[in-house]
């Protein structure tokens, strides 16, 4: 055991009876089915702490460190882990009702996502940093479908918080300036770009309808501007073979194969169109690379 973590705490012992009021370090004891109520174990150090399917019910564990603890099954209500650290931590099976998680910090510790999510903080920027810290953690340990659960939930929340800035929702945001809100503003269209593009990178699928909504549009532009390019000035045109042809017109365009074999009139007309388009395709190729390295290297084998 490191010194630095104990030093200036005093011997303490997690049994109900005689359980330190805090400034204590507990280390290696094993309590299983152990019951505990409103107990205050404040800026506490607890290593090797074995509390299997425990019953710990109002305890004040604010600001303490939890090292190598295992807490399976265990049920913590109405608990303070207010500013506590939690490191190499096994919370599998456990439940949190009501529990106060505020500036928690989270480091390889299992513990699923459904009972961290059901006792965030009320105030969504808080709320948010927990989760990116959660995200990082449940990383950390292979559990990337939560890892993705936290990223969608922290957005979400953050665009709550963006809004509220933008309507100055209340007294505690009329704080923020106008140039504030107008960043805000811009920030919150970029989450949404982001979470309709790509997924925020989680979802190559998204990122290929997004190709093909692009691809769409623009052969419809090319249509309405150069009709005749595709057969649309003949005396009985065939409006269903005009649109194929505008969308493989397209699709090629954003697959960078800029055409030449068309007119010279069609081709300065369309130039810059097809230019824009094909910078869309080199962006989605970088955007699919990324997408793709990520899916691959958080893949369960």
């Amino acid at each position: 055991m490191r010194d630095y973590l104990t030093d200036g705490k005093i011997k303490g012992d997690i049994k109900p009876y005689n359980a330190a009021d805090s400034n204590a370090y507990i280390a290696n004891e094993t309590h299983d089915k152990l019951r505990l109520s409103q107990k205050t174990l404040r800026r506490g150090v607890f290593i090797n702490l074995a509390l299997k399917e425990a019953d710990i019910e109002e305890c004040d564990f604010s600001y303490s460190m939890f090292i190598n603890c295992y807490f399976r099954g265990a049920k913590f209500r109405g608990c303070n882990f207010t500013g506590c650290k939690f490191y190499e931590c096994n919370f599998r099976s456990a439940s949190f009702v009501d529990c106060k998680l505020l500036y928690t910090k989270w480091k390889e510790t299992f513990i699923k996502k459904d009972v961290v999510l059901a006792n965030l903080p009320s105030y969504p920027n808080v709320a948010q940093e927990l989760l990116i810290n959660l995200r990082m953690n449940a990383t950390s340990v292979g559990e990337y479908d939560d890892a993705r659960a936290y990223l969608y939930e922290s957005e979400s929340l953050s665009r709550s918080h963006l809004k509220k800035i933008i309507s100055r929702y209340s007294d505690y945001y009329k704080k923020y300036t106008l140039w504030d809100r107008i960043r805000a503003l811009f920030t919150l269209g970029g989450s949404y770009v982001e979470r309709f593009f790509w997924g925020y990178g989680e979802k190559p699928g998204t990122l290929l309808i997004s190709a093909g909504v692009i691809i769409s549009i623009f052969a419809a532009i090319y249509l309405i501007k150069s009709p005749s390019l595709f057969g649309i000035n003949n005396a009985d045109p065939d409006i269903l073979n005009a649109l194929f042809e505008a969308e493989k017109f397209s699709m090629l365009v954003f697959a960078g194969n800029l055409p030449k074999s068309i007119s010279q009139e069609h081709y300065l007309s369309l130039s810059t169109l097809m230019t824009v388009e094909s910078l869309f395709g080199l962006v989605f190729i970088a955007f699919l690379a990324a997408s793709l390295h990520r899916k691959i290297s958080t893949r369960k084998d």
